[in-house]
């Protein structure tokens, strides 16, 4: 008689997340340190400008002159995408 195979009852499944890393290219501030994750790399924008906003930064509007008046007014330095690097990490879990 042949032996039955056991069928798991649970699947291995996968996920990518993306950590956001701040790199300090400019060295204008902190140490490399991890800022978000973020479940969809597109929410990479969004969320950088909503914590650019959050910090008291204020956008550049591409004005020379009016970007140094508010840059000198803000809480905060805007800062760019350059500054931070996005690392995809795949978790891997059973469901």
């Amino acid at each position: 008689m042949a032996k039955k195979r056991l069928k798991p009852k649970k699947k291995l499944k996968s996920k990518t997340v993306y950590l956001v890393t701040y790199n300090d290219r400019f060295g204008n501030g902190d140490e490399d340190c991890v800022e978000v994750v973020l479940t969809k790399q597109s929410d990479f924008s969004k969320w950088l400008k909503k914590n650019n906003k959050d910090r008291g930064a204020i956008e550049p509007t591409g004005n020379e002159e009016e970007d140094e008046e508010n840059e000198a007014n803000a809480d905060a330095i805007w800062e760019s995408e350059e500054e931070f690097d996005i690392n995809p990490v795949t978790m891997c879990f059973w469901e």
